[in-house]
């Protein structure tokens, strides 16, 4: 397949594709996600006496078992939560930070966030992008209190949170900057999944840099698929208004996932997976959109002289999760009425081709 035609494939399924992405092996359930926290829960006593304290003086707590840095050298943080009340899960959320809260040698941590006013958890619980630590809502770090305690005084604030690791309490950790979009109950999980992917991908960039052998190595992480919703209002922007409301509508969104390169990271608001059948050579299809340049100077410069400016990645893989992809950056997208589907016009730049793409699962 010849690249121009391939980027025109990548935005028709991106926009109006049709097949859910249940079962195509790229999310663990929500069973899964119950079993970490309650572990995490367990830990969480065993290491503080007064845990069950925080536990009663709270109206909900968020429970993410394992917040991880997956960054390239820029602190990036993530992980997937889930919020109980009266010690059941109601829904299911997912959290990033771009700070860099953790420290050299420490590459995970467990986060409780308490909510101990009404209030606070349901501006938390309602709140329909994501919502910020610092911006949206103030949080205590709990500190060491006497003995294998918390500080008993750190829990007269609204919402606290308990960050600890092998070596027990972080106290010193900051979260601010944390964000925590919710991904739904039981059943949207069922659905959506609770993506935490990373996939390692060979990047053919010798038309860029002018030369017929330069390639690069760069990492792709998802972790929060479209939903039918937010596709089919994608879907109608598009053929009523075009591609400019379509791009702000995109750049509004909270992180889907990102593609990074070492020191340079492209922020991707759309993120859609389609199993398209065991009889296809490739069959995991799953598409990144983004608003922003890639970290390529000559794409940025297109970048600039253009109002709609998009991102998108696509990725084949097979059975096994390996396979080939593809990043068209800059092109100019319309409505084909007559065909109904989307259309794509490359600018400048070539599309550059992923001739390595291999999956591996974030736990």
């Amino acid at each position: 397949m010849n690249p121009s035609r391939k980027a025109v494939l990548i935005l028709c399924v991106a926009l109006i594709g049709t097949i859910g992405i249940v079962g195509n092996g790229f999310a663990y359930d929500a069973e899964q996600l119950d079993a970490k926290v309650a572990v995490s829960l367990e830990e969480f006593g065993d290491e503080f006496k007064n845990s069950q304290d925080v536990i009663d003086n709270s109206v909900g707590i968020l429970v993410c078992p394992k917040i991880s840095k997956v960054g390239l050298g820029v602190g990036l943080e993530r992980g997937a939560c889930a919020l109980q009340i009266d010690g059941k899960t109601h829904e299911y959320y997912r959290a990033a930070s771009a700070s860099a809260g953790l420290t050299a040698g420490i590459q995970s941590y467990t986060q409780i966030m308490a909510f101990n006013e009404q209030d606070a958890l349901d501006k938390f619980r309602n709140r329909r992008a994501e919502w910020e630590v610092g911006v949206d809502g103030s949080v205590a770090v709990a500190t060491k209190g006497a003995g294998a305690t918390i500080n008993t005084s750190t829990l007269a604030n609204p919402i606290v949170a308990i960050v600890f690791g092998q070596k027990g309490l972080m106290g010193d950790l900051s979260i601010a900057g944390s964000r925590y979009k919710k991904i739904g109950t039981a059943a949207d999980v069922e659905k959506y999944g609770i993506p935490l992917h990373r996939f390692v991908v060979t990047a053919d960039i010798s038309d860029l840099q002018g030369s017929n052998a330069q390639t690069a190595q760069m990492t792709i992480d998802i972790d929060d698929w479209i939903t039918d919703a937010e596709r089919a209002r994608l879907i109608s922007l598009m053929r009523e208004q075009g591609a400019v409301d379509v791009h702000n509508v995109l750049a509004e969104w909270g992180l889907a996932g990102l593609v990074k390169q070492p020191g340079d990271n492209t922020e991707m608001q759309y993120a859609y997976a389609v199993d398209r059948g065991e009889d296809a050579e490739y069959r995991y299809r799953v598409v990144m959109v983004s608003t922003n340049p890639m970290g390529f100077a000559s794409a940025k410069q297109i970048a600039k002289r253009v109002e709609d400016n998009f991102t998108v990645v696509q990725l084949d893989l097979t059975e096994k999760h390996v396979g080939t992809g593809v990043i068209v950056m800059g092109p100019k997208v319309g409505w084909d009425e007559d065909k109904d589907r989307v259309t794509i016009d490359q600018r400048t730049l070539n599309p550059i081709e992923l001739t390595s793409v291999s999956y591996k699962k974030i736990d």
